[in-house]
């Protein structure tokens, strides 16, 4: 005879399922639409294609962790079912944080750096890059992000403050053809991302 407890654990198995089940189709997509874009920027010219060194990186980078964190979140479903919870939560953990750092972060950054780059229209470019800058800010500042599980509020901020100085920085140095300085804030921006990655799967568990 089924017990309330049994029927509440299945209750509790089926939501992580749906959990799951989202999660993947959330960054199978994802990772779907930016190869796509990887895809148009590559059909142009080769001077293009230089020119689009940097946010080619930055989506390579996000499709990759798009593509990891959907094999990760599939993974999961497969030791839910067999009740592993423990080795459960800690994929679902890995998925979050390398979707979030390496999928959506490199994506903010790619989109401003391409359009400039490919777009003949400056003007646009940098509407996109104060609109996504502000977009970038306000998702950490009203606490819907992983960052915020794994650090203090006021730290936080000053980690987002570091991410969205880095690049606009780097954005206004491609922007007035200070290319080695370009390259350069590209770069730190980059080993930022990698570093708050790496700091988040060594702490683990999130708050």
């Amino acid at each position: 005879m089924e017990t309330e407890g049994d029927r509440g654990r299945g209750f509790g198995e089926d939501l992580y399922m749906e959990e799951t089940s989202i999660s993947v189709d959330f960054t199978s997509f994802m990772a779907a639409v930016v190869f796509f874009f990887i895809g148009l920027l590559l059909t142009g010219s080769p001077k293009v294609q230089v020119r689009l060194r940097i946010p080619l990186v930055f989506l390579f980078i996000s499709a990759m962790g798009f593509l990891y964190s959907t094999i990760i979140y599939a993974n999961a479903s497969g030791e839910l079912a067999r009740l592993r919870k423990h080795e459960f939560d800690d994929q679902i953990i890995m998925g979050n944080i390398i979707s979030e750092y390496l999928g959506v972060y490199c994506l903010v950054f790619a989109i401003p750096l391409a359009i400039l780059g490919y777009s003949p229209d400056r003007v646009l470019a940098l509407v996109i890059v104060l609109l996504d800058s502000a977009g970038f800010w306000f998702y950490h500042h009203m606490g819907y992000s992983i960052l915020e599980r794994y650090v203090g509020r006021p730290q936080m901020h000053y980690i987002v403050g570091l991410f969205v100085g880095l690049y606009l920085t780097s954005f206004f140095g491609f922007y007035f053809g200070r290319i080695w300085a370009y390259y350069g804030l590209s770069s730190v921006l980059l080993v930022l991302v990698f570093a708050v990655t790496f700091f988040s799967v060594r702490k683990g568990r999130e708050r």
